[in-house]
């Protein structure tokens, strides 16, 4: 079943170390810091519907095994 998880942790811990990286190095530190942001919201996106997609499967699961 992971092998089909549409969500990456590495993935996700990879972008925001990223993240952190490209806000050391610029030195806009407003501009970089709005990016970071949206790819920790994109991030946290993710999280949130990759969650839901396994409640929706484990609910399923469990209607099935009810029935």
């Amino acid at each position: 079943m992971s092998s089909s998880v549409p969500f990456d942790t590495l993935k996700f811990v990879e972008t925001l170390e990223a993240g952190r990286q490209e806000l050391t190095r610029k030195g806009d530190l407003r501009e970089t810091e709005l990016r970071l942001d949206a790819k920790i919201e994109t991030a946290v996106r993710d999280l949130k519907i990759w969650l839901g997609s396994i409640m929706v499967v484990a609910v399923g699961v469990i209607l099935t095994a009810i029935r």
